[in-house]
């Protein structure tokens, strides 16, 4: 699976395998790709966030609000405007297997 395929899958079908695989590549595992992502939040003022996991899965001592997810979108928009069509894709299509959206727009 290439990076941009890995990416799209956790962004189009939350595979949660697609975001472990890049959280290890990365930070070698992911517990130090959460503490990159806290140190992250940190500098983008998400004051009411902290990460445990590259997924978003529960886990204890994990949580965030939608506030600071609406400051981390509008820095990937603004970092990362060429990246943003991946969040309004319907499919993805992966070794001959479709994969669909499950956000509706």
């Amino acid at each position: 699976m290439t990076v941009r395929d890995a990416i799209r899958a956790s962004a189009i079908k939350s595979m949660n395998e697609a975001s472990v695989m890049l959280a290890e590549k990365i930070a070698g595992d992911e517990w130090k790709f959460a503490r990159m992502m806290n140190k992250k939040a940190k500098i983008l003022k998400m004051k009411n966030s902290n990460f445990r996991n590259a997924t978003g899965l529960h886990e204890a001592g994990q949580y965030s609000t939608a506030y600071d997810l609406a400051r981390l979108l509008i820095a990937i928009r603004k970092d990362f405007p060429e990246q943003c069509e991946v969040f309004g894709e319907s499919k993805l299509v992966c070794n001959d297997k479709t994969y669909f959206n499950h956000n509706i727009f």
